[in-house]
Formats: C-alpha cells, structure tokens, sequence
C-alpha cells in the first residue's frame, strides 16, 4: 500500500517540475529576445 502510494505521488512531482523549468527556460528566452530587441533599436537609434 505504501509503496504504491510513494509511486503514485512521486509522478505529478515529477511532471511538475518539468513544467516548471520548462515555462522558466522559455520565459527566460523571451526576456532574452526582448532585451536583445531593445538593444538592437536603440543602437540603431544612437547610430
């Protein structure tokens, strides 16, 4: 009984965290894509 319950609780763990650090990858991207945005305008703008 407790085995199976360890198991069974184990995996929405698991899934979570892959959730996790894929949503914190992929807003770090984002943010990464922005600012390299930004920086390209107001490179573009002082050029």
């Amino acid at each position: 009984m407790t085995g199976s319950l360890v198991r069974r609780k184990s995996k929405p763990q698991r899934q979570a965290r892959r959730f996790i650090q894929l949503t914190l990858s992929g807003l770090i991207a984002t943010l990464y894509a922005d600012w390299k945005i930004l920086v390209s305008k107001k490179n573009w703008q002082f050029a």
